[in-house]
Order: C-alpha cells, then sequence, then structure tokens
C-alpha cells in the first residue's frame, strides 16, 4: 500500500530557514508537490543554512526563484499562491509584510489557502525582533543548559554546555510544524473546514520536548541539565571499553541480576551497598568505577551483542560515518544515494517497506473550506479518531499525547504489573503512581484504563477494543510484541483497516531489529554524540531523551498520513518510525560529508562565562564570526549582555536553565506556560501545547489517574456488561 494521502495538494515553500524547510521535505515525502521559492536576499531577516542542509531539505522540491519587488516577480509569487493549497514561510510577518507576502496578506488575498509560519519565537513577544539560529533557541530554551545530557553530565557546575552540530531546536520547531500543519490539512479532508492559518514557535517545539528537565523543576523543585549529581537510576552510565565508549543501563532489579550474570558475577558485586536500586544510587560512583574495571575489558560489539542477546539496553559509541556504513543501515535503506550523495531516507516505513516518493501524477481530491464557513479553530482535526494506546515510558506516550491535542479519544491501557512510564520521580502526592511527573507530562488528554494483557482474558478484552478503535499506538519490542499478539496481521482479524502506528529503537527488521535502548544508546549508536563533541574532542549526549520525543511527534505525522489514506482509499496500514531513522534524519545536512569529517570539534557556538557565578552566554559563530567580545562579556550579566548585542544584530543569547525557562517572560507574554491542575500532584506548570490554529491553542486536560475511565471504556466501548467487568476484576485480569 502506498501511503501518499497528498498526492495532487501544491505546497508553496518560501521558506529560508531549516524548520521550515524541513515542513516542505514532510509534505513531499507524503505526495504533494513543493514548490520552493527562493527570495533574493533581504526579502527577509533569515539566515539560509548550509550547501548541505539545502540538499537535503530542497531535495525533490520543484525550485525557482522570484523576486517580489518586481512585477513579474509578484505575477509569478500570486500564480503559484492561486495554484496552491498551502504556504509556508520561516518569516516574520513584519519582514514580509512589504511584499504581501505575510500570512495575512495572503489568506485575504487566497481565500481557499493555508498559511504557515514558523519562527525561532513566533510573531509576537519580548524575543520577537531577536536575531536567532539553533544556537540562540538552545539557550533560551533550556536545551544548552541541559547538555551534555543526563545520564552524561559535567564534571562541574561551572563547566560550559556544549551545542550539538545538528540543529535540533529547528528540527523540533520543523517536526512540530509538520505535525500541526498536516492536521489543518486534514480538518478539511475529514470535516470539510479546518484551521486556516499555523502558528509555531521552534523555541515552544523545544521547551515542550524537554520533559524530563521541565518536570524535575515542576515537580521536583530543581534544575538537573548538565550538572554532577546523580540521576536516581543507576546503573545508568557511560564508561570506557576497550575501544570506545558504551552505555550501561541496568536499573531494574531484573536488569541489575541480568547485567551482574554478564560479567560473571564478580564478588564485588555482593557488596551490600549495590544491595537495592536504593543503595545503588547513594554508591553511584563507586558502582561506575567497579563496572569500569570490567568495561575497560570489552569490547563494544562485544557488549553489545552480549548485552541485547538478554534483553539489556546496552551499546557502544559510534562516529556517524560508521553508522551509515554498518550492514544494518545499509539493509533497512535508512539512507539513499541522490546524486551520488548519500542522505537519509525518508523515516515512514508503510507494511513493512521503506516508502518512497511517488511518481505518478494521480490526483487525490481535497475539500477546501470557504471564507463564510464557521470559525475553523473550534474544529479538531481527529476528532471522532479513537486511539488505542500500549505505549510507555516516552516516545509511545508523547505521539499519543500529540494525537490528543489533535482531538483524538486517547485510550490508554496500562497494568499494575508493569507501570514503567508512572515509576518515575520526583512525584507529587500519593498515590505516587498518580503523581509522577513523567507521566503526568506526557500523558494529558487521555483516558486510563487497567488490562493485564499477560492474561488471556485480557487480551481478549484487548481485541474487543482494537475492534472499535481506529488506531492501535505501540513501542513494544519486536519479541514482545509478537508474544502479546501485538502484531498487523493479528490485529486486522479484529478490524479490517485498522491503523498499527509502532515505534522501535532501530526499526524492526536488520540486524539491530531486535535491540533495545533508551535515549543514551540511540545518541551514541546513531552518531548523534559524534557530532556533539565538547571543547576537548569528547563524545557527549545531547539533553536527555531528546531522540524519544522527536520520534513521538515524527510518529504522531505519520499516524495522520495513515488517517488521511484511509479517508480516501478505505484502507488502513501500518506506520513505523524508528528513532535510529528520526536521529539520522535531525542530521540530515550533516550526513553527506560524514566520510570527509576529520574530526573537528569546533562547533556552531561559544560559550562564554559571565559576571553571575556559572553564567554563560552562548554566541553564534555565524551571528558573531571572529569579533572579540570576551573582555566585555565577563563584566556584565546576561540578560544585560543579550540585550546589548541583540541591538547590534548579533546573535547572542544567555544560557537559561529550567526554572528560569519556566519564568520566561516571553513564554508567559505568549501564555506558553500553563497551571495544570491535577486531582493527586496538585497544580504544577506545564508547557501547553506548542501550535495554534487561527491564533488559538488546543488544550489539554490533565493526565489520567490510574485506571480512572476502566469500567466506562469497558462498557461504553468493548460493550460488557457491569457483570462481565466485576468478573473480570475478581479474576485479576483490571489490575
Amino acid at each position: 500500500m502506498s501511503l501518499w494521502p497528498l498526492r495532487g495538494v501544491q505546497v508553496l515553500d518560501a521558506s529560508t530557514a531549516i524548520a521550515g524547510m524541513f515542513c516542505g521535505r514532510v509534505l513531499a515525502d507524503a505526495g504533494a508537490r513543493v514548490v520552493k521559492v527562493e527570495l533574493p536576499a533581504g526579502a527577509d531577516a533569515s539566515e539560509r543554512p548550509s550547501q548541505g542542509w539545502c540538499e537535503f531539505l530542497d531535495e525533490g522540491k520543484d525550485v525557482c526563484q522570484a523576486d517580489p519587488a518586481t512585477g513579474a516577480g509578484r505575477q509569478q509569487l500570486e500564480e503559484l499562491l492561486a495554484a496552491s493549497q498551502l504556504y509556508v514561510t520561516t518569516s516574520l510577518h513584519a519582514d514580509v509584510s512589504p511584499w504581501n507576502l505575510d500570512c495575512h496578506a495572503v489568506l485575504e488575498r487566497h481565500d481557499e489557502l493555508v498559511s504557515a509560519c514558523v519562527t525561532p519565537f513566533g510573531q509576537s513577544g519580548p524575543y520577537v525582533s531577536y536575531a536567532a539560529d539553533d544556537v540562540v533557541v538552545s539557550a533560551l530554551s533550556g536545551l544548552a543548559d541541559a547538555t551534555p545530557g543526563f545520564p552524561d553530565r559535567r564534571e562541574h557546575d561551572d563547566e560550559p554546555p556544549v551545542q550539538s552540530r545538528a540543529p535540533l531546536t529547528e528540527i523540533a520547531g520543523g517536526i512540530t510544524a509538520s505535525g500541526a500543519i498536516f492536521g489543518a490539512l486534514l480538518a478539511r479532508l475529514r470535516h470539510g473546514i479546518g484551521p486556516r492559518h499555523v502558528e509555531v514557535s521552534s523555541l515552544e517545539a523545544t521547551v515542550a520536548m524537554m520533559v524530563w528537565e521541565w518536570g524535575l523543576m515542576a515537580y521536583g523543585g530543581f534544575v538537573q541539565g548538565r550538572r554532577p549529581r546523580p540521576g536516581g537510576l543507576e546503573p545508568n552510565c557511560i564508561l570506557p571499553c576497550r575501544d570506545g565508549i558504551v552505555i550501561l543501563v541496568a536499573f531494574s532489579d531484573r536488569q541489575w541480576e541480568i547485567l551482574l550474570d554478564l560479567m560473571g558475577n564478580p564478588e564485588w558485586a555482593s557488596s551490600p551497598a549495590y544491595r537495592d536500586a536504593e543503595r545503588r544510587v547513594e554508591n553511584w560512583q563507586a558502582l561506575h568505577e567497579d563496572l569500569r574495571t570490567w568495561s575497560e575489558s570489552q569490547s563494544g560489539l562485544d557488549i553489545l551483542e552480549a548485552a541485547q542477546s538478554r534483553g539489556l539496553p546496552c551499546g557502544p559509541y559510534f562516529e556517524l560515518r560508521d553508522v551509515l556504513e554498518t550492514d544494518h543501515v545499509q539493509e533497512i535503506g535508512s539512507v539513499r544515494a541522490i546524486g551520488g550523495r548519500r542522505f537519509p531516507a525518508d523515516a515512514v516505513v508503510v507494511n513493512g517497506a521503506r516508502r518512497t516518493r511517488p511518481t505518478d501524477p494521480v490526483t487525490m481530491l481535497k475539500r477546501r473550506a470557504c471564507r463564510d464557513e464557521p470559525s475553523p479553530c473550534s474544529v479538531s482535526p481527529l476528532s471522532g479518531l479513537r486511539v488505542l494506546d500500549l505505549s510507555q515510558y516516552l516516545a509511545g506516550p508523547f505521539a499519543g499525547q500529540s494525537l490528543a491535542a489533535l482531538g483524538a479519544e486517547v485510550i490508554l491501557v496500562e497494568s499494575g504489573k508493569h507501570v514503567p512510564s508512572r515509576r518515575f520521580a520526583p512525584f507529587a502526592g500519593e498515590p505516587k503512581h498518580d503523581g509522577s511527573m513523567f507521566f503526568n507530562h506526557t500523558s494529558r488528554g487521555k483516558e486510563s484504563v487497567l488490562l493485564d494483557l499477560t492474561t488471556a482474558d485480557g487480551r481478549a478484552v484487548l481485541r474487543k477494543l482494537v475492534a472499535s478503535s481506529d488506531v492501535v499506538l505501540e513501542n513494544f519490542s519486536r519479541r514482545a510484541a509478537e508474544r502479546l499478539g501485538l502484531t498487523y496481521a493479528e490485529l486486522v482479524q479484529e478490524r479490517e483497516d485498522i491503523i498499527l502506528a509502532s515505534i522501535s529503537a532501530f526499526g524492526r527488521q536488520g540486524g539491530w531489529g531486535g535491540y533495545v535502548a533508551l535515549h543514551s544508546g540511540i545518541i551514541l549508536m546513531s552518531g548523534l554524540a559524534s557530532v556533539t563533541k565538547d571543547e576537548e574532542g569528547r563524545p557527549r549526549l545531547v539533553t536527555t531523551m531528546y531522540p524519544d520525543v522527536l520520534t513521538g511527534a515524527y510518529l504522531a505525522i505519520a499516524v495522520q498520513q495513515a488517517v488521511a489514506e484511509r479517508e480516501l482509499t478505505g484502507r488502513g496500514c501500518e506506520v513505523e518510525v524508528s528513532m535510529l531513522d528520526v536521529m539520522l534524519t535531525s542530521m540530515g545536512g550533516l550526513v553527506p560529508e560524514a566520510h570527509v569529517d576529520d574530526g573537528a570539534t569546533s562547533g556552531p557556538a561559544r560559550f562564554l562565562r559571565t559576571a553571575e557565578p556559572a553564567g554563560f552566554l552562548a554566541v553564534s559563530e555565524t551571528g558573531i564570526g571572529g569579533l572579540d567580545i570576551e573582555a566585555e562579556v565577563v563584566r556584565k550579566e546576561r540578560d544585560e549582555l543579550m540585550a546589548g548585542l541583540q541591538s547590534r544584530g548579533l546573535k547572542a543569547a544567555a544560557v537559561l536553565d529550567m526554572a528560569e525557562v519556566i519564568a520566561s517572560e516571553h513564554l508567559h507574554h505568549r501564555r506558553f506556560v500553563i497551571e495544570d491542575d491535577h486531582p493527586v500532584a496538585g497544580r504544577r506548570p506545564l508547557p501547553a501545547v506548542p501550535w495554534l490554529y487561527d491564533g488559538v491553542r488546543p488544550e489539554l486536560r490533565h493526565a489520567p489517574c490510574f485506571g480512572a475511565a476502566t469500567d466506562d471504556v469497558l462498557m461504553g466501548v468493548a460493550e460488557l456488561s457491569a457483570d462481565d467487568v466485576a468478573a473480570l476484576r475478581d479474576d485479576g485480569v483490571l489490575s
């Protein structure tokens, strides 16, 4: 089955920054014809990406040039707008209003068009006029302060952040905007009406993905970031091995036992200091030293194979160029050659096959809204759609929450025998599983149902829920999915047009297809750490869990595409997105040159110490160049420096920690920081939905309490009687 629901849709991409250009690429992958208009220098304030990024992001687009200041150029743009269904820009409205290319003017002239703007800070607020790139947004979002990210850490509080060469804030903005844009188009297909204007800020998209750091501050009252303190889960550490470094993850009691067996049950492991999880955290430094004596005697690949054969999410570090040469990446088609150069392939896998772009000219009929219809902001793209969320930890739950923000009914299936998403501290209130910062951040807008899928009766009830659902969302390992009967071949027996949406670590096929990994393993094994090096050339982890949230957001896009295809053809499908593929996509412009990378550590940013203790100012090498400002920086505080340098048009920003981000005047001005009133955790600040439809943010209710909707869902959706539910509860199935 194909998955090209945008065949026949034309997109006018006037973007000059990575975030918007990325949207155009995602839409092209879904079948749209994307016309990329290159405006002349000075037509807006954005700085063009590097050649490698332009090649990656513009591949497959029809590229043309148009000067809006000339009559011929204006006519060309108007003709393209008249023929398009979507207009994408990365410009501030004020910058392009002289050419009438701001979204409001364009919508006024073309009443069947949808417009989308994705900018660093949105179209309003104190930061709106700041000169910005990935360095500036990283500093103001807390991403810089939190890199290196857990379980990586600096040795001292006053050591500087590390800036990745991958433009992660722009990728976050691009993925978020792609999902919101597709929602606007999908609303028109499903309901005949939808939002006309989409606004996304890369700053807000990035902050919304800082789940771990925000939660520690909002629930625990402290800033973690890159600071040298344990993270509360041990062992979970990066250690040297014989030929590099590895990540060792074994923080549950069961994982710890497996790791000890793998190491041959060394004598030191019987120490009372390591008796249980709490003691292992208390004695984390000694534990790391003891583990090091073993890891240094092993090669990275030996540890990978031994750990993965036992189901432990451990793995070694790879340079990006070496990742691209692995048999696994070649086998599953994560990269493809275009014009003799390698680029990441489309990250969406459909029915087990890598998707490629369509070549046929078939046009899919699209319904479009008219100006005199009711306000579209009240129409949710996925209203009336039911999602059965079987996912856990972070990537899958984040995808489910994104779908809930788009209006889907999301039913979360949980079991008291295994509640990984609710086990992470800090907690607020009792019972703890209802007061987990981690869960309450990523499961808003859902309903919770208790169901033990390890029982035959539990799986029978699940099949009834599947029959009444549109989408099943899961991120089990390949082995677990097969064991629980959650394969596409089995689910279609319950509903023929079901959509199965899966997240995997490395893809379900290939030599690594059965491997498991947390964010840290993905960062090391994808090559992302190799483009995130400190001043001494050591590979570092970007802020915690970024692979999970980026992949979850990407899967939400794939689900929308599958829903649109089903609306048009009546057929369901299986869509899969892997964290490996999304990380390669996040490095898309770096991939072509990976084979000639000399390992240079110079990054896109300099971090200069300011007058405050442990204070840093981030300055972009593209915006500052060789200008010597260090003598000025050391005498002043961050806010004064940022304002002064920005007034000179220089790309500089204060490095904010998460407490400062949550208190940001800009984010509060844009009503992005909201108060979540949870029945157990109480009132806590949370990030709002990071997109606006026609100037209005979608809303999400608080995360559900454990199993709160069990009876209602089983009787209302699975159509069980009250006696049936009572019997299942007596038998322990609803626990």
